[in-house]
């Protein structure tokens, strides 16, 4: 997680630049098993802080209970 996006959020809380792609498009494209999170969004609205998550795909059996917590522990950082 890059500081700048917390720090952008801070300065700019209307901002709607606050945008992390985890998607590499040279490295990911030639894997045989690419991220399924592709792209992270904030926005502060009313004083609070909305974290929208984009997927390519979904692992509800094995991946989807892992990432909804660490995606919980990202916006818990972020909001801090």
């Amino acid at each position: 997680m890059e500081v700048f996006l917390i720090e952008k959020l801070k300065k700019y809380p209307y901002s709607r630049r606050a945008i992390a792609f985890t998607w590499r498009i040279k490295d990911d494209s030639k894997s045989d098993n690419p991220p399924c999170l592709t792209q992270i969004v904030w926005s502060i609205q009313n004083d609070k802080l909305f974290q929208t998550v984009h997927f390519r795909s979904h692992d509800v059996f094995e991946a989807w209970p892992m990432n909804l917590f660490a995606l919980k522990e990202l916006q818990d950082f972020v909001s801090k």
